[in-house]
């Protein structure tokens, strides 16, 4: 099967709807959650002796694809959507226990730090941007859903994974930085 189609070259794209402009917020929404998840896989790249860091980010991966293919499926049958609910509001509990684990082993937070560090711990700040970019997507997504399919809990459900996947990634690289013994530089006000 070859890759390209030519069915795109007039600014449409095929999903399991039908056909959609590129730009819609759909779409968009699509490619923030894919771009986030190439940002992941680079943070996975860079990611050496901690496998509990890179098993985490492949799970996100793979969370990541079944939201793309949610909001992307007006077709979803009520039992896979039970089914992915529960899922979900699992992946959603399993990053606080795993924000709170890496958060007691960091110091407190008394000022804003400046992203940086390791390739790593920047990367991983790096893919944080992303999910916060992806989640802003996916909110005007919600606000403005061009089908009705995307009125309902699971999808809704995946604006709360997002915001808490940026909580993680942030968490993450603080943790990545203190491992790798780079400092965090922190934010100093210009007044």
């Amino acid at each position: 099967m070859k890759i390209y189609t030519k069915t795109g070259d007039q600014g449409e794209t095929g999903y399991i709807g039908g056909r959609i402009p590129k730009n819609s917020l759909l779409i968009h929404c699509v490619g923030e959650l894919d771009e986030l998840n190439a940002s992941l896989g680079f943070a996975c790249s860079q990611l050496t002796g901690n496998r509990s860091i890179t098993k985490n980010l492949n799970q996100v991966q793979n969370n990541l694809f079944e939201l793309g293919g949610i909001i992307a499926n007006p077709k979803l049958e009520k039992s896979k959507q039970q089914k992915l609910t529960s899922v979900l509001q699992e992946e959603v509990s399993n990053l606080e226990k795993s924000i709170d684990q890496l958060s007691a082993e960091l110091p407190e937070l008394q000022n804003f730090i400046l992203p940086g560090g390791s390739l790593a711990g920047s990367s991983l700040h790096l893919a944080r941007s992303g999910c916060r970019r992806a989640e802003r997507a996916y909110a005007a997504l919600l606000e403005n859903p061009p089908v009705s399919y995307l009125d309902t809990e699971l999808v809704k459900l995946g604006l709360i994974y997002l915001n808490r996947l940026s909580d993680w990634l942030f968490v993450a690289a603080r943790w990545v930085n203190q491992r790798d013994e780079k400092p965090e530089r922190l934010w100093h006000q210009a007044t």
